[in-house]
């Protein structure tokens, strides 16, 4: 997949790098987030986590499916730990 891709994907979970208006996996997208190594997209985790589980299109086991290596894996369950804390701290729920 293309990096234009990609900031296409995240610009519609709430980081605006792009417009569009294509239908695209939400879950893809935040495995390719995980695997990207890149801590700029990292840091939008917990944004475009909120925004992928808000209209119920965020499935656990889909990411999964998406992410090869153990690694990567880890790096999403990571993300996933990092985002619940910042949402307990800041006393943030979601449904």
């Amino acid at each position: 997949m293309s990096d234009t891709t990609l900031l296409k994907r995240l610009s519609r979970l709430g980081v605006p790098l792009m417009e569009t208006d294509d239908e695209f996996d939400v879950n893809q997208t935040l495995a390719e987030v995980a695997k990207s190594n890149d801590t700029r997209l990292w840091e939008s985790f917990p944004v475009l986590l909120v925004n992928a589980a808000r209209d119920y299109r965020f499935d656990y086991d889909r990411v999964l499916d998406h992410l090869d290596t153990d690694e990567e894996k880890r790096g999403f369950h990571n993300l996933l730990q990092l985002s619940m804390t910042l949402y307990d701290f800041f006393h943030l729920s979601f449904f």
